[in-house]
């Protein structure tokens, strides 16, 4: 519990001095990767997925962006036997373990505001009674 504490505070206190480059004409990339698996007992099926999400876009103008995201999905079901027909041949044949693999596209429309104009914070003290 303790090591994700503090890198949590780390990541918070870095981001806290960052800034991000929003003027008009820039572009940016990006992207994200997972891996999941899932197994219930020892006698069931697992279910491995992995996930990549590249992602980029381009400022029309002082932060407003546009840009698209791909994400791409494969999965496997181990453990499973099914029965498939073969274009190839002709015929219905056993097989083991479901693969699946999805793309997508996924447009996006970003307003990015200034947080400083935008919020403020005020401390009040606190008294505590007993």
């Amino acid at each position: 519990m303790k090591p994700k504490l503090i890198i949590m505070a780390l990541l918070c206190a870095i981001s806290w001095r960052s800034y991000a480059q929003t003027e008009k004409g820039r572009g940016f990339v990006g992207g994200s990767l997972s891996f999941g698996t899932s197994k219930q007992n020892s006698s069931s099926p697992s279910l491995n997925t992995f996930t990549l999400t590249p992602r980029g876009g381009y400022f029309l103008a002082n932060n407003f962006a546009i840009g698209l995201e791909i994400p791409l999905n494969l999965s496997k079901l181990r453990g499973e036997n099914y029965i498939a027909w073969n274009e190839e041949y002709g015929y219905y044949e056993e097989q083991r373990g479901v693969k699946e693999f999805s793309l997508g596209f996924s447009p996006f429309v970003r307003k990015y505001i200034d947080v400083k104009d935008r919020l403020s914070f005020s401390c009040r003290p606190t008294y505590f009674y007993r």
